[in-house]
């Protein structure tokens, strides 16, 4: 009540209680992918899903010096699942790409679609990924991080959740430095793909 006069304050406590809501569904949804509870079955929109992704990430990048930028093909198909996981695997592996870029580094993402699957893309030119650990960092606990920087989950998880969706994640050492994550969701069936 003290703060309804005050417009930025408001917006702000706005702000933590839909985040707040937020991740109380993301663990909802993580706790059911470990009882094996199948995802929702929702249509949901490939272009939504990236940029709500973007959203949750650009203060981070802000923050870190780190230049982001988003390429979205037009006339997605729609795919079936549970947006809120979808978005939390994608911001996982938008992160780790921030974490392994110096300040003035580069991360893309590119959404499209082929052969009746969309697939997000997250590129760096940051430290990489060594051909020994690509195998690797999607085990839970691992991480390449000083320790107390990471707790080797975010991989994992992000993996567990597009396996969830009957899709894939592949990561791919970029040369000379860098690092490519493609996952690969099935297109709603029926649907027109690009």
């Amino acid at each position: 009540p003290r703060l309804k006069d005050d417009e930025r304050s408001t917006a702000a406590l706005n702000a933590i209680l839909e985040q707040t809501h937020r991740i109380s569904q993301v663990i909802r949804g993580l706790l059911g992918l470990a009882r094996g509870d199948r995802v929702s079955a929702d249509h949901l929109s490939a272009a939504g899903i990236a940029r709500g992704a973007l959203t949750l990430v650009e203060h981070r990048f802000s923050e870190a010096g780190v230049q982001l930028t988003a390429q979205v093909a037009d006339d997605l198909p729609t795919i079936i699942g549970d947006a809120r996981l979808l978005e939390s695997a994608l911001v996982n592996l938008l992160l780790n790409a921030c974490d392994a870029c110096s300040r003035g580094g580069d991360v893309r993402l590119s959404v499209d679609a082929h052969d009746g699957r969309v697939r997000f893309a997250v590129k760096d030119d940051g430290t990489g990924i060594s051909v020994q650990h690509v195998q690797k960092a999607l085990e839970p606990f691992f991480t390449t991080k000083p320790s107390g920087e990471g707790t080797g989950l975010g991989l994992a998880i992000a993996n567990e959740i597009v396996k969830s969706h009957l899709g894939t994640l592949e990561l791919t050492p970029i040369f000379p430095h860098g690092t490519s994550a493609i996952v690969e969701i099935p297109a709603e069936p029926g649907n027109a793909s690009a």
